[in-house]
């Protein structure tokens, strides 16, 4: 969420073909098919000709040594995707206004994102929170790049889920971890509608 913020502030100015070019891949990242994208990464990772390995001349197996700091760039990356655009969003229906005379009256970049930008996308940001927790939580695409291993070590709450359910045939105990995985999720939910409801009423 912060880098997808930090992406969006930095673009909100930009008047230029790059800036489109950026936006188009980010909306690319977030849009395509989550089979596509698990191999893509399986390809960007892959430990004797993938892209990241010949970007810096090394031969690394990140899905074997690194199976974990891999699954966190890659839900980062998705997650950075969908941030930039509600806040690129969001900024865009900022008023200059706000901006210009905080400017003017003498506050640096920084005070003008946590004075006027931040209490003003301040809904935006409850519901991205929102959002990301939620998908965050509940992701299963990592399957697709791991499919839980090596040695469980990227099994996270859905797959693990999955396996118990239908590789080990153990439906009860599937249902059983869904049903808290769902009262977890509504509970987040419930605070962050909350949280909004206190905003509105303010």
């Amino acid at each position: 969420m912060v880098l997808g913020f930090l992406l969006a502030w930095r673009l909100r100015d930009w008047r230029n073909p790059l800036r489109r070019v950026v936006e188009s891949l980010v909306i690319v990242a977030w849009i395509i098919p989550a089979s596509v994208v698990a191999f893509l990464w399986i390809a960007f990772l892959d430990g004797e000709s993938g892209t990241l390995n010949q970007l810096f001349g090394v031969k690394v197996e990140w899905l074997i040594h690194h199976p974990l700091l891999s699954i966190v760039v890659f839900n980062t990356w998705r997650g950075t995707a969908f941030s930039m655009l509600l806040f690129g969003a969001a900024l865009n229906n900022l008023p200059p206004s706000h901006l210009e005379t905080s400017r003017l009256a003498g506050a640096s970049e920084w005070q003008q994102v946590r004075d006027v930008v931040l209490p003003s996308i301040k809904g935006h940001i409850l519901t991205n929170m929102l959002l990301i927790s939620l998908w965050t939580f509940n992701e299963f695409t990592p399957y697709l790049i791991t499919a839980g291993g090596p040695n469980f070590k990227t099994e996270l709450l859905p797959i693990y889920v999955f396996r118990n359910a239908f590789s080990y045939g153990a439906l009860g105990l599937g249902a059983a971890i869904s049903t808290i995985m769902l009262a977890i999720n509504l509970l987040l939910a419930l605070v962050y509608l909350r949280l909004l409801k206190d905003r509105s009423a303010a």
